[in-house]
C-alpha cells in the first residue's frame, strides 16, 4: 500500500515550471505596461503643466503691456 503514487501531486509538480515560466512572462509583460503609463501619464502632467504655465505667463505679460498702455 505505501506503493500508490497520488498522480495529483506528481501532475502539480511537474506543471510548477510551466506555470512559474507563464507567470514571469505575464509579469514581465505588466511591468512592460507600467512602463508605458507610467511615460503618458508624465507627458500628460507636463503638457497640462506647461500649458497653465504659458497661459499664465502670457495673461500677466499682456496685463503689463494693457498697463503700460494705460500709463502712456
Amino acid at each position: 500500500m505505501k506503493n500508490i503514487v497520488n498522480c495529483y501531486e506528481l501532475d502539480f509538480v511537474k506543471d510548477i515550471p510551466i506555470e512559474m515560466n507563464l507567470l514571469q512572462s505575464e509579469c514581465e509583460q505588466l511591468h512592460a505596461n507600467n512602463k508605458n503609463l507610467k511615460v503618458a501619464l508624465s507627458v500628460l502632467i507636463l503638457g497640462i503643466g506647461a500649458y497653465f504655465v504659458y497661459h499664465t505667463w502670457f495673461k500677466k505679460e499682456e496685463e503689463n503691456k494693457a498697463e503700460t498702455a494705460y500709463k502712456n
